[in-house]
C-alpha cells in the first residue's frame, strides 16, 4: 500500500461526488485518485486508478452500489468498499454485508464522519494484513479517532422472551456488516447464559476464567479469555457451570466494561432475567437498552415496572428502546397497546417463528446465517440498525459523573 489512501468516489450524482472531494481536500494522507458515475465505469477504472478505498452510492441507475461493490471485491478483494445511502433500512444493511462492503455511510455526513471511517477501515485492514506489511509502514498511518464504545444491554423480565436468541443475532449482523468497527457480546447472564448454545461455543474460556486471572488488568490479557466466532465477533461466555457466578460482583461486571469500552465500539449485553442492584446498575451505566417483551400481560408489566425502577433511579429513559418478539398478529394486544401501556415507541417488532428460531438454536446456526432472508432475520437487522445509529454519536459525560449520581439514587432505591 502507497503512504496515501487512495479514494475512488462513485455517486450518479455531480454535486455529491464534488462535495465528497471537496470534504477530503485538506485531508493530507487522504487522495482522490479518480470519480466515476456509474458502476460499469467504476469498473473500468480500476486497472488505472488503484484506488484503496471506494465510496460507493448504493442507489445508482443501472448497475447499482451492491452490484458493482460485490463485482469488485470479487475482482479484487483488497479493495475496500464504503457503501453510502441515504437512509437506514434493514434490507440495505444486509445487502452490505453480502456484497462485500467494509462499512456504510449515510448521507448526508460531516467531514469527521467521513474521514475517520475511511481510516478506521483503512487501519483495520492494514492490522489484518500486518504480517506484509513493516511496523515502520503501519506507524506512520494516521489513526482513527478514540471512542469510548457504546454499551447496549438486552433485557427482559422473564426467561423464554428470547432475549438471548436476539442479543447473539444482533451482535453477528453488527459485526459482519461493520468489519471496521469491532463488536463484542458480553453474556452477562451468570446463571444460566445461553450465548454459547445459540452461537455453538465450546470452550472454557469465560467470565469466570477471567476474574480468577491475578495477571488481567489489560485487555491484552483479557484476550485469553475472550472467544471469537465467525472471525468477526467477539464473546465473553457467562460461566461453565452456574455455581460460579457467585464468584462475580457487580465490580468485575463494572471493570470489565471500563476496559472493553476502549477497545470495541458495540458492547452487547445479555443480561439475567431478574431485577438486582447489579442489573440495575448495569442498565444505568448503558448507552441505549434494548427492552424486550412479547404480547403476553405479564411480560408488558414487568416491563413496566423495571422501566418506573429506573427511572426512578435517574436513569434517562430516552435510553430505552422497546423490542417486541414473537408478535402475532392474530393477537389482541397490539403494537398500539404495547406501547401506551409502556409510554413509549415500538422500535422494532420481531414476528413469532417458533419453528425457525428452534431449529437455529438447536443446531447453534444463528437465523441470520442459517436464513438471512427470513421474517425474523429481517426484524434482527432493524434491532441492529437502532443499535448502529447510536454508535456514532458522542458519550456525553464521564463515567464517574454518571456513576456518581446514579448510584447514590439506586442504594436508597433498594435500601443499602
Amino acid at each position: 500500500m502507497s503512504d496515501v489512501i487512495r479514494i475512488m468516489v462513485v455517486d450518479d450524482q455531480v454535486e455529491i461526488k464534488e462535495n465528497i472531494k471537496r470534504l477530503l481536500h485538506m485531508a493530507d494522507e487522504i487522495e482522490v485518485v479518480a470519480d466515476a458515475s456509474t458502476g460499469e465505469e467504476a469498473i473500468q477504472l480500476l486497472d488505472s486508478a488503484q484506488p484503496n478505498i471506494i465510496l460507493m452510492d448504493a442507489d445508482m441507475p443501472g448497475m447499482d452500489g451492491f452490484e458493482t461493490t460485490a463485482a469488485i471485491c470479487g475482482k479484487n478483494p483488497n479493495i475496500m468498499v464504503i457503501l453510502m445511502a441515504v437512509h437506514r433500512d434493514s434490507d440495505l444493511l444486509r445487502r452490505a454485508m453480502m456484497a462485500g462492503a467494509k462499512d456504510f455511510l449515510i448521507k448526508p455526513f460531516s467531514e469527521i464522519d467521513l474521514i475517520n471511517t475511511i481510516i478506521t477501515v483503512f487501519s483495520k485492514e492494514l492490522r489484518r494484513r500486518s504480517s506484509n506489511v513493516s511496523k515502520t509502514t503501519t506507524e506512520a498511518k494516521p489513526q482513527a479517532v478514540t471512542r469510548l464504545g457504546k454499551v447496549v444491554p438486552f433485557y427482559s423480565i422473564k426467561g423464554g422472551v428470547g432475549k438471548s436468541f436476539i442479543a447473539a443475532n444482533t451482535a453477528l449482523v453488527l459485526a459482519s456488516a461493520f468489519p471496521s468497527r469491532r463488536t463484542i457480546l458480553l453474556d452477562f447472564d451468570l446463571s444460566f447464559g445461553d450465548s454459547g448454545v445459540i452461537l455453538n461455543i465450546v470452550s472454557r474460556n469465560n467470565i469466570t476464567s477471567l476474574v480468577n486471572d491475578d495477571n488481567a488488568s489489560s485487555f491484552d490479557a483479557f484476550k485469553n479469555h475472550i472467544c471469537r466466532y465467525n472471525d468477526c465477533l467477539d464473546v465473553l461466555l457467562a460461566p461453565f457451570e452456574p455455581q460460579y457466578a457467585e464468584e462475580i460482583t457487580l465490580e468485575h461486571l463494572t471493570a470489565i466494561l471500563s476496559i472493553l469500552r476502549k477497545e470495541y465500539d458495540y458492547i452487547l449485553i445479555d443480561t439475567p432475567a431478574k431485577v438486582t442492584e447489579e442489573m440495575v446498575s448495569l442498565l444505568g451505566e448503558a448507552d441505549m437498552i434494548l427492552m424486550i417483551t412479547t404480547q403476553e400481560l405479564t411480560n408488558i408489566k414487568g416491563i413496566a415496572t423495571v422501566l418506573g425502577l429506573l427511572e426512578s433511579c435517574g436513569v434517562d429513559k430516552r435510553k430505552n428502546r422497546l423490542v417486541v418478539n414473537k408478535f402475532i398478529d392474530e393477537l389482541s394486544v397490539s403494537t398500539e397497546a404495547i406501547s401506551s401501556a409502556l409510554r413509549g415507541e415500538i422500535r422494532a417488532v420481531i414476528p413469532n417463528d417458533s419453528l425457525s428460531v428452534t431449529d437455529s438454536i438447536n443446531q447453534g446456526i444463528p437465523i441470520i446465517n442459517k436464513n438471512p432472508a427470513s421474517p425474523v432475520s429481517m426484524a434482527i437487522y432493524d434491532v441492529a440498525m437502532i443499535i448502529e445509529a447510536e454508535v456514532r454519536k458522542p458519550t456525553s459525560g464521564s463515567d464517574g459523573e454518571k456513576k456518581g449520581s446514579f448510584m447514590g439514587k439506586l442504594k436508597s432505591m433498594l435500601g443499602n
